[in-house]
């Protein structure tokens, strides 16, 4: 899916990345294909993003890619959110 970028979230992946502006899409791309989804969370990150959803009524695809937050209204994205040091993030696996 092509993934487009509001004003807001490119300047806050040049921020928080320290990215190019060439380079903004690319690394959007990357953690929408990529990224950890908010279902595959426990514990605690999975409280702090039932808690970002709570404030934040537009977005409704949130992914974990790196040490960042990227919060997308479908397929396009809002912001990017550095993740709390304290918060590991563990991916839910099936038992065997």
């Amino acid at each position: 899916m092509d993934i487009k970028l509001t004003n807001h979230g490119a300047k806050r992946l040049r921020e928080r990345l320290g990215l190019p502006k060439k380079a903004c899409k690319r690394a959007a791309q990357l953690a929408f294909d990529k990224g950890m989804t908010f279902k595959d969370t426990t514990g605690p990150a999975y409280r702090y993003f039932h808690k970002i959803y709570a404030k934040n009524t537009a977005v409704n695809n949130t992914k974990i890619y790196g040490q960042f937050a990227y919060l997308f209204a479908d397929n396009v994205l809002v912001t990017v959110l550095n993740l709390p040091k304290d918060i590991t993030f563990v991916k839910k696996t099936r038992p065997l």
